[in-house]
């Protein structure tokens, strides 16, 4: 009886890896491998070991800061002077520029005098209506005016009593004491100065300065929609730069976008590539890490210690859904299939984790299961010299 495989999904997966990235996979799980189906009838192997399995998917990434702010002045005066540069190491409420605000200074001079002058001539002429309103109801009263002129002097006194309360010259006044201030240019955060856009002379229009957070860093990243479903926050996460070379450092998943990436005009991006935003944490510190660099990450769907694991197609399913890997077995100058049950368990993009009773570490596990059935004679491709009989 022939055997049949469940893991299509995988298998098509595999298939379209580039045989480089199996290699490497493979390494990692201590296991020897090559391409199955040979022309003169040998068959892969996997030499049976305990080891950690991981299920990850592989993302890249920008190091960016925890803690940035742009830093800004909606005041539009050339640029007097500039204390910080570029590298600078600034504290909250640090001055990092100032603006050239002599004509601003001269305007508020003007404005001042102007309210004070606009709220003097509104409260003369608010007292003066109301004193004609006082003498017009006394008339009214005596029977001296009409009831028409009565009503003339209470609205020359509404306008009096509205001239009064405008604040417009007040209000004018208050903005541009406002931009006076703003124009002292000051750190928002405490952190490093990333970016100086500023330049003496020239008109403060845009991003001044870019202030951030060296020490504390995250990573940003797109999930595939395929994968997103999958990944937590979190979860552990490795991650490689150029700049810190082999070492492995350590990250936690920290947010996941609830909507895809959406296009400069807040529309969902509808592609084959929706991706969600994701960031980061930098659990380990490097020094070598600078903002701005690209980063490899592995997040860690699922981990598991101490288990055996083979490829795909090293496993077979019978007709009552059971399975079983074969091991070669040495019958006098031949090797024939030995069949052992197992049960499978973490599933990766290469491999599929097995256990059962009969499985130890040094058996050689023939790839192509599918195909074989127990006593079936194998050659092993590429066997090293001098194998043992299994016992």
């Amino acid at each position: 009886m022939k055997f049949k495989s469940k893991f299509t999904r995988k298998r098509i997966i595999i298939g379209m890896i580039v045989i480089v990235a199996i290699v490497a996979a493979a390494a990692a799980l201590n296991m020897q491998m090559g391409a199955p189906g040979s022309l003169d009838g040998s068959r892969d192997y996997t030499v049976l070991a305990a080891s950690t399995l991981t299920d990850s998917i592989s993302v890249t990434g920008t190091i960016e800061s925890m803690d940035s702010e742009n830093v800004y002045t909606t005041v539009n005066y050339p640029v007097e002077s500039i204390s910080a540069e570029l590298g600078d190491n600034v504290s909250a409420g640090d001055i990092l520029a100032v603006l050239d605000t002599d004509a601003l200074v001269k305007d508020i001079q003007q404005a001042r005098y102007n309210t004070s002058e606009a709220e003097a001539a509104a409260a003369i002429q608010l007292d003066n209506a109301r004193r004609a309103y006082e003498i017009g109801k006394f008339s009214f009263e005596l029977g001296e005016i009409s009831k028409t002129d009565l009503e003339r002097i209470e609205n020359d006194l509404k306008i009096a009593q509205a001239n009064s309360a405008n604040k417009s010259a007040r209000t004018n006044l208050a903005k541009l004491e406002s931009q006076l201030r703003d124009s002292v240019i000051k750190a928002p955060i405490s952190g490093t100065v990333t970016m100086v856009n500023a330049t003496v002379g020239t008109p403060a229009s845009g991003i001044l300065f870019v202030i951030e957070n060296i020490e504390d860093l995250k990573v940003k990243t797109g999930i595939k929609e395929f994968d997103v479903s999958a990944v937590k926050v979190g979860q552990a996460v490795t991650i490689k730069t150029d700049g810190t070379g082999e070492r492995l450092l350590n990250g936690k998943v920290l947010s996941i976008a609830p909507a895809a990436v959406k296009s400069a005009a807040g529309e969902t991006v509808s592609s084959s590539d929706v991706e969600f935003e994701t960031y980061v944490s930098l659990t380990d510190k490097d020094a070598a890490l600078k903002i701005g660099m690209n980063a490899r990450m592995s997040i860690i769907l699922a981990e598991k210690e101490n288990v055996f694991a083979v490829p795909y197609d090293a496993v077979a399913e019978k007709d009552d859904g059971s399975k079983v890997v074969f091991a070669a077995e040495k019958q006098g100058s031949k090797y024939i299939a030995g069949e052992i049950p197992v049960e499978t368990g973490l599933e990766t993009d290469f491999f599929v984790e097995i256990a059962g009773t009969g499985l130890r570490d040094g058996l050689y596990i023939v790839s192509g299961a599918d195909s074989l059935e127990a006593g079936d004679p194998v050659v092993l491709r590429d066997a090293p010299s001098g194998l043992q009989e299994q016992k």
